[in-house]
């Protein structure tokens, strides 16, 4: 029996030996080559006219937890993002919040498109002027939409 035991014990070991390490670390990590990176445009940025964008239809129900607008581009370019700030104020003018977004939409010249963002008002406790009126207290808000800039396509590129 013990001779068995010896035997078995034997046999585990070797069996344990030639099984291959176990690697519990990740692989280090090798940048990624471009394919061809000469080829590579660099983004086109505008500071806008005023009259190349119509913003229109703020909405922000007092319940809801995303604000929206439309955004019409009357410019010739494609639009592919916006930065644009946001100002909240109370019927007294005075500051609530203030805020900028990064949105990536491809918007055509001559388009509209809804843009929907999450809302500054994480309790619930305002709502845009121009919403329905709640039942409850809440107060209301104005807001002012600026566009920073925008990012559009290079002229040679078509969508």
């Amino acid at each position: 029996m013990t001779f068995r035991l010896f035997l078995l014990a034997t046999l585990l070991s070797l069996l344990a030996q030639s099984a291959p390490a176990q690697r519990t670390t990740r692989p280090k990590s090798r940048p990624r080559q471009l394919s061809n990176p000469e080829v590579v445009d660099p983004p086109l940025f505008l500071i806008p006219d005023t009259t190349d964008f119509q913003i229109a239809g703020f909405d922000k129900p007092l319940n809801s937890l995303r604000e929206t607008f439309h955004f019409t581009n009357l410019s010739q370019h494609t639009i592919t993002e916006l930065f644009i700030t946001i100002n909240y104020t109370d019927t007294s003018l005075r500051q609530l919040h203030r805020q900028s977004r990064h949105i990536i939409r491809t918007i055509p010249p001559g388009e509209t498109s809804l843009i929907i963002y999450p809302s500054f008002d994480r309790q619930n406790s305002f709502y845009y002027h121009l919403s329905r009126r709640p039942r409850v207290q809440a107060t209301p808000f104005n807001i002012t939409i600026t566009v920073d800039s925008v990012r559009i396509l290079p002229p040679d590129v078509k969508m």
